[in-house]
């Protein structure tokens, strides 16, 4: 595996289109049409060699003499498109994608999981389950179990040429190690990402699942294979096919860059397993698989709620208020799905419940903040800084300030939604008394969130965070002397004036 009509909220079934090309492709070899689409739907799918090896049949197989004006035109078209294939191979091989969106490491022996692994005794010996370490940790524990399943893997040679021998688990491991905490995704073996695709080769051969398929095709076939072979059958083939959607899209969002594509697969994934509870809903859990779980399926949704935010930020505007409607859609379904917050039975079961409900509702109401900031940001370019702009503001900040509930103080993200909470209540034209509580917060929480994230905070976060608290001496000092008062307002928009 290369590391129906679509509305408007989602992006093109490039999945379900390819599967269709190809059959195409296999019933008649010389349709140019159906290899036109296969190439376009390899490029959706991000694959630029395959979609450049498409459109070279699709080149191939139109008529070379006695050519009709339409003919003339296909051709052209067909030309330009795989001159564009080629232009993206060549600019891809000159300028290489960095990765966006994962932890920078400077150090392995500062790494969030080392740091945390160090503070589990003492949090143990104290009976402290608010703490981000219990999560990083054990996303990290899944993550080397994974590794060594890929390391045991070894290319054999045999009388039918070369073949590859592994051990069964490792996408499981991987993938259960990225919905505990996708921070633990990290590289140091140069051969990951050749160990990674036999892996998955084999054990998608293994369990004989449908990673080239889309959700379509997929929901057509598994009743037959029920009917035929049990789910004994089904649940391994599901399980594989739906973790390397969730591997691939992974990658292609923070390796790549390819966040639209990134998006169809959670989506993908997510419809197909809620077909599948909704068509199984009598079966027994255990029968259908893991993958099933509400807990499964709430980690992809809040996967793909990020992926949601990601592409409205490559386009960010009126054109794309729709996905701030439906990013509000999912956090409000994220947490009806959540509901009450369970207690950890034992300290060894605080990073479930911080994996699979505190963080998800963390997560939908950061979302939420981000919504309502935006959508109060476009209704302020259009109209300026109204009320309703302001109220706007104010409820993004409380849904950012709502977060505190549940990440522990020691996070990384803890410290950064109260800093979007402040600097909302600034752009609010909030008084100072409610200006000052989240600079306490972040004052106090600084030191403690250093103990795992030291080393990976964002520069930018950094430096944003620093210039927080830097206001806090002088307001509190000028509160003090009586220049300021709580009810006082820090010019427009919320900031300073000059000469306070």
């Amino acid at each position: 595996m290369e590391v129906g009509p679509s509305s408007p909220l989602y992006p093109a079934r490039y999945l379900d289109a390819a599967t269709d090309a190809t059959k195409a492709t296999e019933l008649d070899a010389t349709y140019a049409k159906a290899w036109s689409r296969l190439a376009s739907a390899r490029a959706g799918l991000n694959s630029p060699i395959l979609a450049a090896e498409a459109w070279k049949r699709a080149v191939a197989t139109l008529p070379v003499e006695n050519l009709t004006a339409t003919d003339v035109k296909q051709r052209d078209q067909y030309r330009q498109e795989l001159a564009k294939a080629e232009a993206k191979l060549s600019d891809l091989k000159a300028n290489p994608r960095k990765a966006d969106g994962l932890l920078p490491l400077t150090s392995q022996d500062q790494t969030p999981w080392k740091r945390a692994a160090a503070c589990i005794p003492d949090l143990t010996a104290r009976q402290v389950r608010n703490s981000s370490a219990w999560i990083i940790n054990a996303a990290y524990i899944q993550w080397q179990r994974a590794l060594e399943l890929l390391n045991g893997g070894q290319e054999v040679y045999t009388s039918q040429g070369p073949g590859f021998v592994g051990k069964l688990g490792a996408i499981e491991q991987l993938t259960n190690a990225l919905l505990t905490d996708h921070r633990v995704f990290h590289i140091t073996d140069t051969r990951f990402f050749e160990m990674y695709n036999k892996q998955m080769l084999a054990e998608s051969e293994t369990r004989r699942a449908w990673l080239g398929s889309g959700c379509r095709g997929i929901i057509e076939e598994v009743p037959r294979r029920l009917e035929h072979e049990g789910w004994d059958s089904v649940r391994p083939a599901l399980s594989i096919t739906v973790r390397g959607w969730i591997m691939r899209a992974f990658m292609e969002d923070k390796i790549k860059n390819s966040v639209k594509f990134a998006l169809e697969l959670y989506t993908s994934a997510l419809e197909l397993l809620e077909w599948g509870v909704n068509t199984f809903a009598d079966v027994d859990p255990e029968q259908r698989g893991a993958v099933f779980e509400p807990t499964f399926i709430r980690s992809i949704k809040s996967l793909r709620l990020d992926s949601l935010m990601r592409v409205y930020l490559e386009n960010p505007g009126p054109s794309s208020k729709h996905l701030l409607e439906e990013m509000l859609a999912g956090a409000d379904e994220l947490l009806e799905g959540i509901g009450a917050m369970p207690d950890a039975p034992t300290l060894q079961d605080v990073w479930f419940i911080l994996a699979f409900y505190s963080y998800p509702a963390g997560q939908a109401h950061a979302i939420r903040g981000f919504c309502y900031q935006h959508i109060g940001t476009l209704l302020q370019d259009a109209e300026g800084l109204t009320q309703e702009v302001r109220d706007l503001y104010k409820k993004g900040s409380s849904e950012y300030a709502e977060t505190q509930k549940y990440y522990p103080p020691d996070d990384q993200y803890s410290i950064w939604y109260v800093h979007r909470a402040f600097r909302l209540l600034c752009d609010a034209s909030a008084p100072l008394g409610q200006l000052l509580p989240h600079l306490h917060r972040i004052r106090d929480t600084m030191p403690v969130e250093g103990n795992i994230w030291e080393f990976v905070v964002d520069a930018n976060h950094c430096k944003e965070l620093q210039e927080d608290l830097d206001l806090l001496p002088g307001l509190e000092a000028a509160l003090q002397n009586g220049l300021l008062k709580e009810d006082t307002v820090l010019g427009p928009g919320g900031f300073m004036d000059d000469n306070i």
